[in-house]
């Protein structure tokens, strides 16, 4: 069975019209369907940006043995609408989800960046940063899907070739330099030993962005920026099994912690 993960609005919208209709008019968080030997899982919670709550987890865990969720998959395809974000730290929470295995694993300090700061990439970006494998203009989406739910038994040569072909016909605009521009800057100013040099990085720096980001960090959970720190220098050595074990450690910590409690009621999201 080939499972397909979808997240409304958020970075990965492999889902059908029909199924976008039905979850506008649903207010279940997790829609499953199937189409032939294709299950298809649409992530329904947007003004949560498709965080995973309990309920989600446990409805789903039976279509996802032996599977990956979003961005552990072998594809990951972006859009010009996509949004990609880790925005832990700003409730009071860590890197999770594998976050410690595959963020210290992206370009430079970029992975720790995105981590402390709860930063957005949008659109090509997220692909040019390693977090989605493909690109492609959201207008091909639904015939991407329709192509991929047709083949029966599909190699991962064959989902690559189609991928890579909507991808060509899907060409990088001409001045988008924006994230080479951005990862320089991150590289020089999140370079450190520890959270404090990062912080004094920023501090001499004195640039507008640097104070920008400065005042970022100033407003998240002290103890989550010291946790995700760590967390990430460790997780650059272990596997996504070793990662995802520690993760679950470190969580059952943190929920003794108000700073969880505090973070998730200041946020609102439901």
């Amino acid at each position: 069975m080939i499972l397909r993960v979808v997240k409304r609005f958020c970075w990965k919208r492999l889902t059908s019209s029909i199924l976008r209709n039905i979850s506008t008019l649903t207010t279940d968080e997790v829609i499953l369907d199937k189409i032939g030997n294709k299950g298809i899982v649409t992530l329904n919670r947007p003004k949560a940006l498709n965080a995973l709550s309990m309920t989600m987890i446990r409805k789903i865990l039976n279509q996802m043995k032996g599977a990956g969720l979003s961005v552990h998959g072998h594809f990951r395809v972006a859009t010009e609408r996509t949004v990609f974000a880790m925005p832990e730290a700003a409730i009071g929470f860590f890197a999770s989800v594998g976050g410690s295995h595959f963020l210290p694993r992206l370009q430079g300090k970029l992975g720790l960046y995105l981590a402390l700061t709860g930063c957005r990439l949008t659109g090509h970006d997220v692909v040019k940063a390693g977090v989605a494998t493909h690109f492609v203009d959201s207008g091909r989406i639904n015939t991407i899907e329709e192509k991929l739910l047709k083949m029966e038994s599909p190699s991962f040569q064959e989902i690559d070739k189609l991928l890579c072909k909507n991808q060509e016909q899907s060409p990088i605009k001409d001045g988008d330099l924006s994230f080479q521009l951005l990862l320089s800057k991150i590289n020089t100013q999140f370079d450190g030993g520890s959270l404090n040099a990062i912080i004094e990085n920023l501090r001499r720096d004195k640039s507008e962005w640097a104070n920008q980001h400065l005042q970022t960090l100033f407003k998240m959970s002290p103890t989550s920026l010291k946790i995700i720190f760590h967390q990430l220098e460790l997780g650059k050595n272990m596997s996504l099994q070793e990662c995802l074990k520690m993760e679950y450690r470190i969580s059952q910590r943190v929920m003794k912690n108000q700073d969880f409690f505090e973070g998730v009621r200041a946020c609102n999201f439901d």
